[in-house]
């Protein structure tokens, strides 16, 4: 039963799966179930003191794993999943942003446009974490 315990988002084509695995267990065990779902998938890892995320982008030759992914929530409430940077020289510049919605296989750039939106978003998406707890 590879979905047992997995919700299924049909407007995102999305797996969401909480888990209190490691991400890497995690995606390892979740890979089977994005291939047969053709489907993405969100892991949400609560094996740590503060939850961790993974985001696979399904595609017919093989599965594209982020990990790890942090969540962004913008002014208009549209959550993003977003790559750290390579470099910590520049922690305002995201690496890839992925939006939700509709389709989160699309990596765009990041959503904010200065510093200061950057830290706001990322405490719009603490506080609603918090809320959800």
């Amino acid at each position: 039963m590879p979905f047992a315990g997995y919700l299924y988002v049909d407007s995102a084509r999305l797996l969401l799966v909480p888990t209190a695995a490691g991400l890497t267990d995690a995606v390892r065990l979740v890979e089977a179930a994005v291939r047969e779902a053709r489907s993405h998938a969100l892991i949400v890892s609560t094996a740590d003191s503060e939850p961790a995320f993974a985001l696979g982008l399904w595609e017919r030759a093989d599965t594209r794993w982020h990990v790890p992914v942090t969540p962004w929530l913008g002014a208009d409430g549209k959550l993003w999943m977003v790559t750290r940077p390579l470099s910590t020289a520049a922690p305002e510049v995201a690496g890839t942003s992925f939006p939700l919605e509709p389709n989160p296989a699309r990596g765009l750039a990041a959503p904010w446009h200065t510093e200061d939106e950057r830290r706001a978003g990322e405490r719009r998406a603490t506080t609603w974490q918090d809320a959800l707890r």
